[in-house]
């Protein structure tokens, strides 16, 4: 995100520089002639947006460029429908003022340059979005010194603009919700946490998406997100642009939780800790993480542990699937207890303390650029034909290999006697350590396979097909049949669950 600094600081170009109140606002945002349209219903009372009466001077508010809406005074107005066009709207901006705007319907488009503020310079607001779109070009959920904002996204409420920044500003504070089928789509950024400000996101449901930057603490600020559920955070489109986690200034950081069976995309790369002093954090219980390769030459990986070296980048898998082309955690924390990773290349040492390593993609090969040590968990290995890479998985190891965790094995076609596949390439100079739980031999699908922990050039790890253990009365019956207790169950309940044929 370096590249990205110089040429979109918001801190360099706000709209209005040394504005500390709301009069400060206004009177360095409104041109001459303009018109700051005020809500007049205080709590609890809660009015349409669109009735005129509910404003001072008498709306609803319209006019277009250098006329605001401004709801200071405790009070709710509901949008349902179609708005007149104006430039900004302020909800709770100033000190002591608190506002709440809901809408169930609608849009709020003016144009290019028209921003939105909930919560801002000591003020308290409540943006809740159920139905129509907001598409003003920029949305501020918490800003400036002391704002509180608090965007809650549900229904088919939907956020269609340029930029979304969350809790931006020192002494600022900012939080959303998506549940439902609500989504942000932003077409350029997206903020968690920025400038000191501080910022937490909930995404159950629905989904939130860039095409250029996603930034969870930036600019010295702390951003959280907890993404559960069925709720999707993605990075779309192969540019020179990312997520990153801890980016830019000092002190503060990123930390993203994902659970259930939520997701995960960019299409360009995961970056932890870029700016050195920053962290940045995953922490992956369950939901699925699919990562691209950087177009961008500086990064140039699928996800980065911890880019500035300073030892704050950290990635703990314990449960879901992690896909991703490269990942490099040559510094950093990556704690591998659980779930799937599945690589093209792995740099760093693999400690894997349970879970499964599953080789390339159905088949393929992985290359860890180190040691690697399976102390518990599987190593998962397809066997679909003769050939490493397109038919049958490999990992390819540089450095030491230890074993001590299960292989489970996917066998996939009919394999002859005295056949041979060797599983883990050892390049490394030294002998493989300890061994799969299995031993030197095992039986899948109906063929007694042996292993050999001193095969190919002397340190391999190489399977050979030594026999029939039992009559195979269907050669389809062989395909795709699992070691694992938990897969081979699954193949009993399939099929007595399956209807009887008459």
């Amino acid at each position: 995100m370096k590249s990205k600094q110089h040429r979109s600081n918001l801190l360099g170009s706000y709209r209005w520089h040394a504005a500390t109140s709301l009069a400060g606002l206004l009177l360095a945002a409104t041109p001459a002639g303009a018109v700051d349209f005020n809500w007049q219903l205080a709590a609890p009372a809660v009015g349409n947006w669109s009735n005129g009466a509910h404003w001072n001077p008498a709306g609803p508010p319209s006019g277009g460029g250098g006329n605001h809406a401004l709801i200071n005074n405790g009070g709710t107005a509901v949008i349902s429908a179609d708005i007149g066009d104006i430039q900004d709207i302020f909800v709770g901006v100033g000190v002591g003022t608190s506002g709440t705007l809901s809408q169930t319907g609608g849009n709020t488009f003016q144009g290019t340059g028209s921003w939105m503020f909930v919560g801002q310079d000591g003020g308290t607001g409540v943006y809740n979005l159920s139905g129509g779109t907001q598409d003003k070009g920029r949305l501020y959920i918490g800003r400036g010194n002391g704002g509180d904002g608090t965007l809650n996204l549900s229904g088919t409420g939907t956020v269609d603009n340029e930029m979304l920044i969350v809790g931006e500003g020192g002494g600022s504070t900012g939080h959303v919700s998506v549940m439902g089928n609500g989504s942000v789509s932003a077409s350029s950024e997206i903020w968690f946490g920025n400038a000191g400000g501080v910022a937490t996101a909930d995404i159950t449901s629905g989904a939130v998406e860039s095409e250029e930057w996603i930034a969870i603490g930036r600019d010295s600020g702390t951003g959280t997100v907890n993404l559960s559920g069925t709720g999707r955070l993605a990075k779309i489109g192969a540019d020179d642009k990312f997520i990153t986690l801890g980016a830019l200034g000092a002190g503060g950081g990123g930390t993203l939780n994902i659970a259930d069976s939520a997701v995960l995309e960019s299409d360009t790369g995961l970056v932890l800790s870029e700016t050195a002093g920053r962290y940045g954090v995953v922490n992956q219980t369950g939901g699925t993480v699919t990562l691209h390769d950087f177009v961008n030459p500086l990064y140039g990986k699928s996800l980065h542990v911890d880019y500035a070296g300073g030892g704050l980048g950290e990635y703990h898998l314990a449960g879901g699937t992690l896909n991703a082309e490269t990942i490099d955690a040559t510094t950093g924390v990556f704690d591998m207890t659980g779930g799937v990773l599945s690589a093209i290349t792995f740099e760093g040492d693999l400690i894997q303390n349970g879970g499964t390593t599953s080789p390339g993609s159905s088949p393929g090969i992985m290359t860890v650029m180190g040691n690697y040590a399976l102390n518990s968990g599987s190593l998962l290995i397809e066997l679909m034909g003769l050939t490493a890479g397109t038919g049958y998985d490999q990992l390819v190891v540089t450095g030491d290999v230890s074993l001590a965790g299960s292989l489970d094995l996917l066998l996939g076609f009919i394999p002859s006697i005295n056949d041979m596949f060797t599983i883990i390439d050892n390049q490394g100079p030294n002998a493989v350590i300890g061994s799969f739980l299995e031993g030197v031999s095992l039986t899948v699908g109906g063929f007694d396979f042996s292993i050999d922990y001193q095969g190919g050039d002397g340190n391999d790890v190489v399977l050979t097909v030594v026999g029939i253990a039992s009559e195979i009365a269907e050669p389809s019956a062989v395909l795709l049949l699992p070691i694992g207790i938990a897969a081979l169950a699954a193949r009993v309940r399939r099929r007595r669950a399956a209807p009887v044929r008459r």
